[in-house]
């Protein structure tokens, strides 16, 4: 009987492929049990049973990571994972699927970091290298980013993610990180290590990532440097709590797939014909980057005359 019903699944799941024909519910249906790139049941971004069927972390220089972080996940015999405290390492692999699956959902960052998975009692590293893949392939919108320079032009890089418990701990390479956010217009610092805690309203349409610790942004006059307390995402807007309010809203910003050319240079391809008056060269790079000095200049003298009014 098993036998004969998972035949019957796999030829659904096939039929899958001429989605066109399907009405809404059964797009859903077949998205919730087939394999693949399918959603889960609940809606989580991770297959029912991830956690217990993923081996536990036995590397040490990881574990030694994670303990960096959340020093109560690692015992402190021989660095060895504390009891009842299921610890995994999320693979590049996995990484790059989970991350996948959110851009096609159009997945903002709390939607992202709420997930069911990481509200559980697992807890997940993510380590640099794969941290630095994900940057390569995926655009986050993120107060703390993967990668980036500072305001000195000295670059910084996230080398640890923890989450799970319904808590992230996020560590870089650097013992603290100014620069400027281009989306929020504003300049942030965070420490070495940054913290949040995650919760859901009741109905779960409310997200909150809260608790924050360890990072601030430039408020201008006369407030300066103040904490970024927490950050909520609801009816697709997404506010900041800064100076005990709730901050004008923005668009959530989903997280997307960088586009395939390199981000420092287009290359502009000459087609072949008597038309083209380029050289024979096969292609001509043409740098994008430009000095703004002069106007990040003028944009901190406006930063620190301008009340602040939030991201």
């Amino acid at each position: 009987m098993e036998r004969g019903q998972q035949e019957v699944r796999r030829a659904n799941c096939a039929g899958m492929r001429n989605i066109k024909s399907l009405t809404p519910i059964a797009i859903w249906l077949g998205l919730s049990f087939c394999g693949g790139a399918a959603f889960a049941a609940d809606g989580s971004l991770f297959s029912e049973g991830y956690c217990r069927d993923t081996a536990p972390m036995t590397d040490q220089a990881s574990l030694a990571v994670v303990a960096q972080l959340f020093p109560n996940y690692v015992s402190n015999e021989a660095g060895r994972k504390a009891e009842k405290v299921p610890l995994r390492e999320v693979s590049l692999e996995k990484s790059l699927e989970i991350m996948a699956d959110a851009s096609t959902r159009r997945f903002g960052l709390a939607d992202f970091l709420t997930d069911k998975e990481f509200r559980g009692d697992c807890v997940y590293y993510f380590s640099a290298a794969t941290l630095s893949k994900v940057y390569e392939r995926f655009d986050i919108d993120i107060a703390t980013p993967l990668h980036g320079v500072d305001e000195n032009d000295r670059p910084f890089n996230m080398t640890a993610m923890v989450l799970g418990r319904s808590r992230v701990g996020v560590l870089f390479d650097r013992d603290r990180v100014t620069y400027y956010n281009e989306r929020s217009d504003r300049t942030l610092s965070f420490l070495k290590t940054v913290y949040l805690d995650l919760t859901l309203s009741d109905d779960g349409n409310i997200k909150y990532l809260a608790s924050i610790r360890n990072l601030e942004v430039h408020t201008g006059f006369p407030y300066g440097w103040e904490p970024i307390e927490a950050l909520r995402q609801m009816n697709g807007k997404v506010q900041t709590f800064v100076l005990g309010k709730w901050r004008s809203s923005a668009p959530v910003v989903p997280i997307a797939q960088r586009p395939t050319l390199n981000s420092d240079v287009l290359v502009a391809r000459c087609p072949d014909g008597p038309g083209c008056s380029l050289p024979a060269a096969a292609f001509t790079p043409v740098p994008l980057r430009v000095d703004f000095t002069s106007l990040e200049s003028l944009r901190r003298m406006t930063e620190m005359t301008a009340p602040f009014k939030g991201f």
